[in-house]
């Protein structure tokens, strides 16, 4: 989101902190196989990061369907202490994903 009003100052200087992780169970019933994943990532504010930050977590279950097929699910959550205005300072989504192996 760009508008000068709002953000004059386009010089910055940014950090991240993240961690990531998967796991695998195998031999579950009926599906096999099932993956789950997660991430969280933090940015803070270099200046003052108890003021300014943004949070992004992500969580994914992975089931093979088919040996060329599979499906995914995704729930991604975006947390924002400085917001664009029209989003407000929470976001999430959710995603149904299929994939082909091919």
């Amino acid at each position: 989101y760009l508008q000068d009003d709002i953000y004059p100052d386009s010089s910055y200087v940014a950090a991240a902190l993240g961690v990531n992780g998967e796991y695998t169970f195998n031999d579950v019933k009926y599906i096999d196989t099932l993956t789950l994943d997660g991430r969280y990532i933090y940015y803070p504010s270099l200046e003052d990061f108890r003021e300014e930050w943004i949070s992004r977590a992500n969580m994914g279950l992975t089931i093979p369907l088919y040996e060329f097929l599979t499906m995914r699910f995704d729930f991604l959550w975006i947390n924002d202490s400085n917001p664009d205005p029209s989003i407000g300072n929470n976001k999430t989504q959710t995603n149904l994903m299929f994939g082909v192996d091919f």
